[in-house]
């Protein structure tokens, strides 16, 4: 008998305090039509799963590690080198998903020759709006933001799921464009097992980035693309984020390495990578500003 794809996956997830986010993100799989044979959370301290009982623990198939190390890079790869099973579901701490969202991802691999092959989920916010909307709404309401976005592109148009010639990643902000083939996916991501051999290995002790791994999965995809595997973003795997806030001019300047890669990686040009760099930390030190000035208006 032929083992079907959900019976094959593992949810793989890293979490750091996790205590409040990890018995939510659990109920929401456990909610969903389809269930993975195996979910292994690898957390920083027992407290991250000290509201669940181990009789779920053991209901739901879900393996707990502990890293030494709080990084989300090195605690994700800790909790794949404990899988088993041909197909892998990566997944942060903080998502909601949609009861049919791992049916929706199944359905992909169903067929014969999917092996290269990375789905994407459609991260949303409470309210609805995909997790660029900011970028959406700068890009839409400014036509100076469009015509900046176009010359540090080498003044061609961008695409959607994109990495410009300055090395910046270009999320999903045009409505016009959904046939776009995306060049990197981030953070929700289901792929075979086969993939996993061609992982990026970064420096995940780079503290600057605070163990986030969202620009890895950024090089980890580009690269994979290269290498013939097809990517997907679908719009029917719907998954929930919390609000986040506006980037801070330090989080963005701690992001400028990380595009100094893509740029290296992608063959982008120099001039137009610290064209971009110069005017987006100006752009972010005086909105930032402006934010504190209200704030202290108020």
């Amino acid at each position: 008998m032929e083992i079907t794809v959900e019976d094959d996956l593992t949810i793989v997830c890293a979490t750091h305090k996790g205590a409040n986010r990890i018995p939510l993100f659990l109920d929401s799989i456990q909610m969903n039509v389809m269930k993975p044979k195996e979910i292994i959370i690898c957390g920083t301290s027992q407290s991250d799963i000290s509201s669940i009982s181990k009789e779920f623990l053991i209901n739901n198939n879900v393996s707990f590690i502990v890293s030494e190390i709080p990084n989300q890079t090195y605690q994700r790869n800790l909790a794949l080198s404990k899988v088993k099973t041909s197909y892998i579901l990566q997944l942060d701490d903080d998502l909601i998903l949609d009861s049919d969202a791992i049916k929706n991802y199944c359905r992909h691999f169903n067929k014969p020759n999917t092996n290269k092959k990375i789905v994407c989920g459609y991260t949303i916010l409470p309210n609805g709006e995909h997790m660029s909307y900011r970028v959406q709404n700068l890009y839409k309401n400014s036509r100076f933001i469009r015509v900046f976005y176009k010359i540090i592109n080498g003044f061609k148009d961008v695409k959607n799921m994109s990495i410009l010639k300055s090395g910046r990643i270009f999320p999903l902000v045009l409505d016009h464009h959904n046939d776009d083939k995306p060049e990197w996916l981030s953070s929700c991501l289901m792929f075979h097992k086969d993939a996993v051999d061609n992982q990026v290995h970064t420096n995940f002790e780079n503290s600057s980035f605070e163990g986030k791994a969202y620009y890895e999965d950024v090089f980890f995809t580009s690269l994979l693309n290269k290498k013939g595997f097809t990517l997907i973003l679908d719009k029917d795997i719907r998954l929930t984020h919390p609000y986040t806030h506006s980037i801070k001019p330090l989080e963005y300047i701690n992001t400028i390495s990380r595009q100094k890669q893509l740029l290296v990686m992608t063959g982008g040009s120099y001039v137009l990578f610290y064209l971009d760099v110069i005017a987006s930390t100006i752009f972010y030190s005086i909105k930032h500003i402006k934010s504190q000035f209200n704030k202290r208006r108020h």
